[in-house]
């Protein structure tokens, strides 16, 4: 394990700023190079600012164990005493924010230490006067946090490879029955790519077929007309996307 392998694009990491801790705080991973060496320059961006750094002056946040499944629990509890929750911070307070169950969240407590990042768990409805209304990942599971506390962790933009195009190309093509399939049983070109489908069969025939890509490393894509599946190795193909993308 090398010591720079906490250093990853779209990892949430604080900088020590060496310019006396001038712009100290948790930044974004933006870009790093392949290998990381001492002098290596790291890109690093917060609040729609963006610094090069070395790798020296980053470290990481840790967030330790998930008490998700314990909060669950407690959660369900309180639902069965007719406790609300809910899964967005508009639907609590008015606010700009679009903060939501499942996001990421950098935590600052009222000593100013930064924790984090938490997945975000739930909300509930700020009470005489008080602003704490998120519950997030962490050992007080059952204590909500103020917003004002909390900094959310973008995500990652996410950017098709020409690999996810051309299979959401031919899923897309699949589903609309614009696939000629039996075209393809011998060895050819589909949009540039080498592809060659095999019938797909069961007990009492031909149900759907699979398309594959020699010699490329490209997931197989399964077509069962039948069961009006269609897979990406062996995956619903909308999961898959939504796995990409994740």
């Amino acid at each position: 394990m090398g010591k720079y392998d906490f250093i990853k694009e779209g990892n949430v990491l604080f900088w020590h700023d060496p310019d006396n801790g001038l712009s100290d705080g948790v930044y974004q991973v933006v870009s790093v190079p392949e290998v990381i060496e001492d002098d290596s320059i790291i890109l690093i961006s917060a609040s729609g600012s963006e610094a090069e750094v070395y790798p020296t002056e980053l470290s990481p946040i840790n967030s330790g164990r998930s008490y998700k499944e314990t909060f669950l629990r407690w959660k369900a509890e309180r639902e069965a005493d007719g406790k609300v929750f809910y899964d967005r911070l508009s639907k609590v307070m008015k606010t700009d924010s679009k903060m939501k169950v499942g996001d990421r969240v950098i935590f600052t407590n009222d000593a100013g230490l930064v924790y984090g990042p938490y997945e975000v768990l739930a909300f509930d409805k700020p009470d005489n006067g008080r602003s704490r209304c998120v519950y997030i990942d962490h050992d007080c599971y059952w204590l909500s946090e103020s917003p004002d506390d909390l900094l959310l962790v973008p995500k990652k933009k996410y950017v098709m490879t020409k690999e996810d195009k051309y299979l959401s190309r031919l899923c897309k093509n699949i589903i609309a029955g614009r696939f000629d399939w039996r075209k393809y049983c011998r060895q050819q070109s589909y949009f540039g790519r080498e592809i060659c489908v095999t019938p797909l069969f069961c007990s009492y025939g031909q149900v759907g077929y699979t398309v594959y890509f020699p010699y490329s490393g490209m997931p197989d894509v399964e077509y069962d007309w039948e069961m009006r599946e269609l897979t990406i190795d062996e995956m619903d193909y909308r999961k898959y996307f939504e796995q990409e993308q994740g």
